[in-house]
């Protein structure tokens, strides 16, 4: 989760400070080059398997769609969904709305603060759900996401643009964390890995739609209701979570 965070920010301050350039055939050339180190580096990592629970003999039936996704964390990953809508504003619409407010500089910088924020507070999340259980990180964290939103569409400014970049990475950075351990705990250990695969199919259907709805939208609102919008969004999660909060 460490490097997802530390990719997080590379990856977007690299391609902001790009952009300057007008070439986008160097963007996709880096990310080729990437992509295929990415590939060098999985086929060198070594995985042991220890195999399952036997069910030698067994037959199972069941619908087709329960060989891709695991029932029991369907309520979490549907929360991520929602989520990661909102999210899905920022990673789309953040450069274009910042170019507009003449802010384009301070963008390039918006993800390393993003990802400051997430290192810090990932760690710290972790020990407090340990001890205190999920509702004492999941709804602070839903909260801080929903006011860094918020301040984008209040945003005049490089320090609203940079504190809502930190607000926004605490947020997103505990609640993708703490909600993907939800989602296992709520799962028997041998189908651990298909509620890992829900929960990060839910999370990618939704940053793969989110910017084509949003894009429909922002025409119709502007780049600030939109943003509030967002915000809104997330606030009305805080409703979802509390409804499919685990209760042990």
């Amino acid at each position: 989760m460490l490097s997802n965070a530390l990719s997080a920010a590379v990856g977007p301050f690299i391609g902001v400070s790009l952009l300057r350039t007008g070439s986008f055939e160097l963007h996709f050339s880096l990310c080729v080059l990437f992509s295929c180190l990415s590939l060098v580096a999985a086929m060198s990592a070594s995985v042991v398997w220890k195999g399952g629970p036997s069910h030698a003999g067994v037959i199972f039936i069941r619908p087709l769609w329960r060989n891709f996704l695991e029932p029991c964390a369907l309520p979490i990953s549907w929360l991520a969904f929602l989520i990661y809508i909102g999210y899905s504003s920022i990673l789309a619409f953040l450069t274009p709305y910042a170019k507009e407010l003449a802010l384009a500089e301070t963008a390039s910088f918006f993800f390393v603060v993003y990802s400051g924020a997430m290192l810090v507070t990932r760690p710290g999340a972790g020990r407090i759900f340990d001890r205190r259980g999920p509702d004492f990180v999941m709804y602070p964290a839903i909260l801080a996401l929903a006011l860094g939103i918020g301040l984008l569409a209040l945003c005049n400014g490089s320090l609203l643009m940079l504190l809502a970049g930190a607000l926004i990475g605490a947020g997103i950075g505990v609640l993708q964390s703490c909600g993907l351990t939800i989602a296992v705990q709520a799962t028997p250990p041998e189908h651990v890995g298909l509620a890992n695969s829900t929960y990060y199919i839910f999370m990618d259907v939704a940053v793969g739609f989110g910017p084509a709805a949003l894009g429909l939208l922002q025409p119709l609102t502007g780049y600030r209701g939109m943003y509030a919008g967002m915000a809104l969004l997330c606030l009305a999660c805080l409703l979802v979570y509390a409804r499919i909060r685990p209760r042990r």
